[in-house]
């Protein structure tokens, strides 16, 4: 549909202020228990509901289903917690080793921008949809794009089986 006669690709690996091991970090600080909250064991249960929602439905209803605001939205929550609540006082080390991921998706912005100035045309990004909610966050900041959602294309999620099944 937008006529692209190349691909590009925009990932990027992530540049880490320091190696960071949160889960040794929590077990010297009797912090174990961060990493297996009830709020991990709610993602591991709602991560293994998508898993099979994806396996009976078509690319096309999963592509609308996954992109949907909310369900990006309560999917990225899954980064701020577990290992994110790992630290005490003035020390962070599941924030900081976050930063890493959040390291990628800056880089990964910068590819894109590379590959948007030199074709000066629309961009279709295709990515794994646990990179969406943060490159999104770019996206929509910076004033050199207009985001154009994937259901403006392919229609809005039907039913009650597509909706997002919440957390809490």
């Amino acid at each position: 549909m937008l006529d692209h006669d190349h691909v590009w690709g925009i990932d990027a690996t992530e540049q880490a202020a320091q190696a960071l091991d949160v889960g040794a970090w929590a077990e010297r600080h009797d912090q174990t228990d961060r990493l297996t909250s009830d709020m991990v064991r709610r993602y591991n249960d709602w991560y293994a509901r998508e898993r099979r929602y994806q396996a009976t439905e078509s690319i096309e209803d999963s592509l609308v289903w996954l992109n949907d605001p909310k369900r990006l939205a309560a999917a990225h929550g899954r980064n701020l917690v577990g290992e994110f609540d790992v630290g005490e006082g003035d020390e962070y080390p599941g924030a900081d080793a976050l930063t890493g991921w959040y390291n990628r998706h800056l880089r990964m912005f910068a590819n894109l921008q590379r590959v948007a100035a030199r074709d000066g045309e629309r961009v279709l990004v295709v990515i794994d949809a646990a990179h969406v909610s943060l490159l999104r966050h770019t996206i929509d900041a910076s004033p050199h794009y207009k985001l154009v959602e994937v259901n403006e294309f392919l229609g809005e999620p039907q039913g009650a089986e597509r909706q997002v099944v919440p957390l809490l």
